[in-house]
């Protein structure tokens, strides 16, 4: 169970770190166009990537007192994230105002086409009903025809009653034509538009430019710019504190427990253990009995969870105690033999054997005295 959820932790710190990254690389094509901005891109996501292993870098250096590595560390870390955590609320900003500018252009759009629509529809009403310009350039041909047409020299010279009153019937014809003309083309304008505005998705065009920002801040009584700001900074923090602690977080695992000394001895439980098996360990506690091993284990170690002590430091613990006691100490491979055969539990940081889970007494503090 232990094993699955470091493997699942570190799954997920690995997908938030990959998100970062993509971030990042994005953001950074947006810096400069072409292969500048390209370059922009990979060196944010590079950064970014590296990031995310700092943090078990900087505990491991300041475990093993690395302390000038353990500050480098920390600068770099800080400035990376500074820099991803810039990049997702530009990358975030340039979202949400590719998305506000996408409506408003599309509301732009319908106004300006609608408007034009009651316009055409206004000049229409002025002209009134007009006949089909067919029509109207039928009479007109008809009109010249006739034989005043040629004495007026085509209306030019219309002297007396008769003529004039023909050429004022031709003129109100010649007007009447234009009429119909201009109706015809704006019918046909208004057509085309009505065409374009079946074309628009009103549900998109609608809809608000930012509905998130603007229902959280009737809620909460923010302005919409204050609800969309903070709404950038709170994503940008998860996607920076995932990815950067994410992958420390999910590998760190329980220091082992030690096997706990000086306390009373529990009954004998029936055991599946050879006898072969039994008599070896038996000889090994006798051995360490007889050291006076144990004894100093009783008088001078104590369990404390998450406790570490270096087996040099224990030894030399154990040495100042046997002389203390008056009897001769054992060497040090066999004292670090007899705690393993014991149970003890030791790991290797920063180049030194440590016992996990144990600490020297203050009983050390009287022998060293």
């Amino acid at each position: 169970m232990h094993t699955a959820r470091i493997v699942i932790g570190t799954v997920l710190a690995l997908a938030l770190s990959g998100i970062s990254i993509v971030c990042c690389y994005i953001f950074g094509t947006h810096l400069a166009p072409g292969d500048e901005g390209r370059l922009y891109g990979v060196l944010g996501a590079v950064a970014d990537g590296f990031k995310a292993i700092l943090p078990i870098g900087i505990a491991v250096a300041l475990a093993s007192k690395q302390r000038a590595r353990a500050g480098v560390g920390i600068v770099l870390f800080l400035v990376f994230t500074a820099y991803s955590f810039a990049s997702e609320l530009g990358l975030y900003a340039l979202s949400r105002d590719a998305q506000a500018t996408s409506t408003t252009a599309g509301k732009e759009s319908l106004a300006f086409l609608k408007g034009e629509r009651e316009r055409i529809q206004e000049r229409l009403k002025a002209l009134g009903q007009t006949r089909p310009s067919g029509t109207i350039r039928g009479d007109i041909a008809a009109q010249r025809q006739n034989r005043l047409w040629e004495q007026t020299k085509q209306c030019s010279e219309a002297t007396w009653s008769l003529p004039r009153t023909f050429c004022a019937d031709l003129e109100k014809l010649t007007g009447e034509l234009a009429a119909a003309d201009e109706a015809e083309k704006l019918r046909t304008k208004d057509s085309e538009l009505a065409t374009k505005m079946e074309g628009i998705d009103l549900a998109s065009v609608l809809k608000s430019a930012d509905p998130q920002s603007e229902a959280l801040g009737r809620l909460t009584g923010f302005a919409p710019s204050t609800i969309k700001d903070s709404l950038a900074i709170l994503v940008a923090l998860l996607i920076e504190l995932g990815s950067g602690f994410g992958l420390f977080a999910a590998t760190a695992s329980a220091a082992s427990a030690p096997v706990p000394v000086g306390r009373k001895p529990e009954k004998p439980k029936v055991s599946t253990v050879p006898s072969s098996a039994r008599s070896a360990e038996t000889k090994r506690l006798e051995k360490a009995e007889a050291d006076g091993l144990r004894q100093f284990l009783r008088e001078c170690v104590r369990t404390a969870s998450g406790a570490e002590t270096g087996a040099g430091e224990l030894y030399e613990a154990y040495q100042k105690w046997a002389s203390a006691d008056g009897s001769e100490p054992i060497g040090a491979t066999l004292f670090g033999r007899r705690l393993t055969d014991m149970g003890y539990a030791k790991a290797k940081r920063g180049g030194k054997v440590r016992y996990q889970g144990v600490a020297l007494t203050k009983l050390r503090l009287a022998v060293n005295n």
